[in-house]
């Protein structure tokens, strides 16, 4: 028994050695690296590559890097040969390091244009390589051999780097004369002469003329350029529409650029392209203020500093934005717009037909498309929101300070829609028409009829709508529902009719105030509508009050225009002032004012029934 336990205590004792060891092997912690398959190198080698004339700039700036003062190109259908002499590989251990291995950096300041050791690969990816450097030679076939490549030493010294390609697939003549083209505008200003077939076609900056040059560049500026091109230090980065720094032309910097991987584009965070930017702004503002008229590029790159909340004094009277018939509008005329077109925007392409109708009888401010793009907006909303932000704390001196505070109002009651909203209220059937364009009788007559729709409104208790002019042959007056009402322009000679015309007038105010969505698609009413139209002219002097205001303010226009008041108008004064004389009517009879009001009433009624018969009539026609 006691052997057994013994036994049992060394087995135990094994156990929890056994077990502190697996213990110790789970703690142990090792660093390691990761890595990179094989596949994924092949697929950057083969993959990056854009363009073949992108592969032979790279072997270009690749000779400017090694300190070349000559490189040549020859261009064939079936080939390619770059050639610099420049310092080349030195030895064996430079072609393992910079050749083999990719994505060795540059050591700062050995190298003009590279950074990541990655673009030999655009070479490789177009055809099979040989690349010949003082006593190496490197043969590349990527399609053939994936990433493996021979080095051998030659007797025959090679100074610099002769790179021949081999092309996998042979060139069109077309081809060829686009990669010429290309390649004179890629390298035109790189400061070592660079031949094409014999032919310069790179120049040193430092010999051209320019417009301007300061420490950083060189500019050749114009705000009729529509294009700006932009080099660093020679060598094309990229092309852009001149409205996104406001001037077209060309800019060569002196120092070298932060570019994208891609070699496309200048960083936001380039030191030196911030200089370059703000000397571009600089003439940009200076061109733009020369004259009142923009060029597009100008009106795009202010849109992209409005959006940005770069505004300046002068920039209110600048013709930036653009309407739907191609106007243009400074910040100032675009918040007086706004106020005549009902505070509502839209957005549409420029020359749209409906929109252009929409526009001119004044429904809505029509923004052109290319206008809320350079803004930086999709839609309408976008627009309003945008341009509330930019003018948010906006603040100047004087009068161009009460600009603002005008614009910023306008743009807080802007109301936003779409070309389809209006389609149930721009027909042949219900036409708007710009109040602009009336007669000056009928504006008169349009004047005193908005007069009394605030009458009816605050009688009423509901939000003033805008009074408008239209044509229908199917109704009187129609309305949104909400800020608008159309008067049938021939309905306006009822104010000429004295203060029965003028109480028809206000009863068909009335009934439309009453609709509280739009009454272009059915004019159907149920007892309630009949109802509260009752309760709102019997109940009330709203159709006297808005009546006397309509005849009030006619002869005052008419003193004003040194004319006399008509008959019935002149009848009507009479009327009050023996009223008010006598208390009652001319002839001694004393009338009360639940009398009167009563009187006002049944005119009322009796003009509301004449209306409702008519339209109905003209609608069963």
């Amino acid at each position: 028994m006691r052997l057994t336990n013994q036994k049992n205590i060394s087995d135990q004792k094994k156990n929890m050695h056994r077990s502190e060891r697996t213990l110790e092997k789970k703690m142990t912690t090792e660093t390691r690296r990761f890595g990179m398959h094989a596949n994924l190198l092949y697929d950057v080698i083969t993959k990056q590559a854009g363009t073949l004339q992108k592969a032979i700039l790279e072997g270009v700036m690749n000779g400017v890097d090694a300190e070349a003062s000559n490189i040549s190109i020859t261009l064939k259908s079936d080939s390619v040969v770059i050639e610099d002499d420049g310092k080349g590989f030195a030895d064996r251990a430079e072609i393992e390091n910079f050749f083999e291995t990719f994505g060795t950096p540059h050591q700062e300041g050995d190298a003009t244009y590279g950074r990541f050791r990655m673009g030999r690969g655009q070479m490789f990816a177009f055809g099979k390589n040989s690349w010949s450097t003082n006593t190496f030679r490197m043969d590349v076939d990527i399609k053939g051999r994936g990433l493996d490549y021979d080095l051998r030493e030659v007797d025959e010294r090679h100074p610099g780097c002769r790179i021949e390609i081999d092309l996998y697939d042979e060139l069109m003549p077309s081809e060829i004369e686009d990669i010429r083209r290309s390649m004179r505008k890629w390298v035109a200003f790189v400061d070592v002469p660079v031949t094409l077939d014999g032919v310069v076609i790179s120049a040193n900056p430092a010999d051209a003329e320019w417009t301007v040059e300061t420490e950083d560049a060189y500019y050749d500026l114009s705000s009729t350029k529509t294009q700006l091109a932009v080099y660093n230090l020679g060598v094309l980065v990229m092309e852009v529409h001149a409205g996104r720094y406001g001037i077209g032309g060309t800019v060569v910097s002196k120092e070298r650029l932060d570019v994208n991987f891609a070699r496309n584009d200048v960083t936001s965070s380039c030191p030196v392209f911030s200089k370059i930017k703000a000397e571009l702004k600089k003439h940009s503002d200076k061109e733009s203020s020369k004259t009142r008229k923009l060029t597009d590029s100008q009106r795009h790159y202010l849109c992209e500093q409005i959006a940005a909340g770069v505004i300046t004094e002068e920039d209110f009277d600048k013709p930036i934005f653009t309407d739907v018939e191609g106007r243009r509008f400074s910040l100032e005329k675009f918040s007086n717009a706004l106020w005549r077109q009902d505070n509502t925007i839209l957005v549409c392409e420029k020359g749209d037909r409906f929109a252009i109708r929409v526009k001119q009888q004044g429904m809505a401010f029509c923004m052109a498309k290319e206008t809320a793009e350079s803004l930086g907006c999709k839609n309408a909303e976008q627009v309003i929101r945008t341009l509330r932000d930019a003018v948010a704390d906006l603040h100047f001196q004087g009068m161009t300070n009460w600009k603002v505070q005008s614009l910023r109002a306008h743009l807080a009651e802007t109301k936003t829609a779409e070309v389809e909203d209006f389609r149930h209220l721009v027909t042949k059937e219900y036409e708007p028409l710009d109040p602009a364009k009336l007669p000056k009788t009928r504006k008169v007559l349009l004047d005193a009829i908005r007069k009394s729709s605030y009458y009816i409104a605050t009688e009423m208790g509901v939000a003033f709508r805008q009074i408008r002019p239209g044509q229908s042959d199917l109704a009187h007056a129609w309305t949104d529902g909400s800020s608008t009402i159309w008067v049938e322009t021939r309905q306006f000679s009822l104010l000429t009719k004295g203060y029965k015309g003028c109480a028809r007038m206000a009863a068909l105010l009335a009934h439309e105030y009453l609709h509280s969505g739009p009454d272009t698609e059915t004019h159907e009413h149920d007892g309630e509508f009949y109802e509260r139209f009752h309760n709102v002219v019997i109940d009330t002097d709203l159709i006297g009050r808005a009546a006397d205001s309509m005849m009030a303010y006619l002869a005052n226009a008419a003193r004003k225009d040194s004319r006399s008041p008509s008959k019935t108008i002149l009848k009507f004064e009479d009327l009050h002032e023996a009223l008010e004389r006598a208390g009652g009517k001319p002839n001694g009879q004393l009338i009360t004012e639940s009398e009167a009001a009563e009187m006002e009433a049944l005119a009322a009624l009796e003009a509301a029934s004449e209306i409702e018969d008519e339209e109905e009539q003209a609608k069963a026609a």
